[in-house]
């Protein structure tokens, strides 16, 4: 838990042409996510996926409180038998996340299977289908911990397909990103992840095209990680991630952004590039995007990440935006942002006008502070000064996800008393509020 940290939200927006001048973004109040009957609902690190029904929210761990203001009373407490108490125990807590419908109300979702799911990333297809990917333990094994499998599922209204594994190893490196999940056409998933296998390492483009599942493995010096991608035009795919070192330096040096360009159907992956120099320090954090292009009909790419530096005790303190504007072949110098504070957290997402919204949380502060959430804009290649925003105190990593068009949501866990019976214990819940775009005397 985070109870003392500052978020901060850095929002890279921005209209084009007079529009720009008409339209403000601004935060709406902050809800407690809860059920229809007032419970308090509770989901770690959602990722959001706006679908026909409501917002889904899937997270691990996901539970709803026993009462409005009991998170979970033994027996004794409300005279429940130890068979009703366990009922009610199951029904609470064999979640993985809730609809947020229309009426603001967390509808809870079931598990689509009783194993271990961690690392959950989830997008919307184009036929209205969730695709959801995670990490856990192989079939058969017997630690809960193991992360050694990737495993797949989709969600079509409302029902779960059964989970399959789509890729194995000996571990994986999902740190400071998830996974890269794209889709495209009706039922075509592409997938991208870190892998370690033996002595070595790499990455593996996992794709599902024609029903079939299809694997490419590129084996990578420098402990690949925090891969992230796009589709570049109607045949490639342009593939960034964290490589520790760089050939032929001759001083001892961190971690760098590489870029590969393949095409689809390759099975053999062209040799990396490095595209951005850290010296010393560390990246984390990383993540493309398409962006609209301001050259034409080429395809634009941004890239966004923290710096780590070398004595920064894990803590980033600058943030880099850089773009592409020709799909990848060429990139133009990133444009920095330092920060006046420690970074712990970071997560970001592109609203539906291709401008880069970013959430963070600092380290340090005291409990005495006033927890405050911070935006700027990075317009035309240049970032905008810090706007703060009061909020409340935060009790886990907030997540940031475009929902709607000029609509972003974020959602985070706070700390409240679990039990008036119980002075000092308290419980996690869900909050969330919505960035809304609006344009006076435009409708949306």
């Amino acid at each position: 838990m985070h109870a003392s940290s500052v978020t901060i939200v850095l929002l890279a927006t921005g209209c084009a042409g007079i529009l720009d001048a008409q339209c403000t973004m601004h935060w709406q109040s902050p809800q407690v996510l809860q059920a229809d009957d007032g419970r308090p609902a509770y989901v770690e690190s959602p990722a959001a996926v706006p679908t026909q029904s409501g917002v889904l929210l899937l997270g691990v761990p996901a539970f709803l409180w026993a009462e409005r203001d009991a998170f979970d009373p033994a027996p004794s407490v409300n005279g429940l038998d130890t068979s009703a108490y366990l009922t009610r125990l199951s029904a609470n807590h064999s979640l993985i996340g809730f609809v947020l419908g229309p009426k603001r109300a967390a509808i809870p979702v079931k598990r689509p299977f009783a194993g271990s799911m961690r690392r959950l990333v989830a997008v919307l297809g184009a036929d209205a289908t969730t695709h959801v990917v995670w990490l856990g333990p192989p079939r058969g094994s017997k630690d809960p911990d193991e992360e050694g499998a990737v495993w797949y599922a989709e969600r079509h209204n409302n029902q779960w397909t059964h989970p399959a594994i789509v890729f194995l190893a000996d571990r994986f490196d999902w740190s400071g990103q998830n996974a890269v999940l794209l889709t495209r056409h009706r039922s075509d998933v592409h997938l991208v992840v870190p892998y370690y296998r033996g002595q070595s390492a790499g990455i593996a483009y996992i794709r599902r095209t024609n029903g079939r599942w299809t694997t490419t493995e590129t084996s990578l010096r420098g402990l690949p990680s925090q891969t992230t991608g796009q589709f570049v035009g109607t045949d490639s795919l342009a593939v960034a991630f964290a490589g520790v070192g760089a050939p032929g330096a001759r001083v001892s040096n961190g971690q760098h952004v590489y870029l590969i360009r393949a095409a689809l159907s390759d099975k053999v992956w062209p040799s990396a590039s490095l595209i951005a120099w850290s010296g010393l320090d560390a990246i984390r954090w990383l993540r493309m995007y398409e962006a609209p292009s301001t050259h034409g009909a080429s395809q634009a790419l941004t890239l966004v990440w923290d710096r780590i530096p070398r004595d920064g005790r894990s803590s980033a303190d600058t943030i880099y935006a850089m773009v592409s504007n020709n799909a990848g072949l060429m990139w133009n110098p990133p444009e920095i942002l330092p920060l006046p504070f420690k970074v712990a957290t970071l997560t970001q997402d592109r609203d539906t006008m291709g401008n880069v919204h970013v959430v963070l949380t600092s380290l340090g502060g005291s409990s005495s502070q006033n927890e405050q959430i911070f935006h700027a804009t990075l317009r035309q290649g240049h970032w905008t000064h810090l706007d703060s925003v009061p909020t409340g105190p935060i009790a886990s990593v907030p997540t940031l996800s475009s929902i709607a068009p000029d609509t972003l949501l974020l959602v985070w866990g706070s700390a409240r008393p679990a039990d008036r019976r119980l002075p000092g214990v308290v419980a996690p819940v869900s909050k969330y509020a919505t960035y809304v775009r609006s344009c006076p005397g435009i409708r949306p």
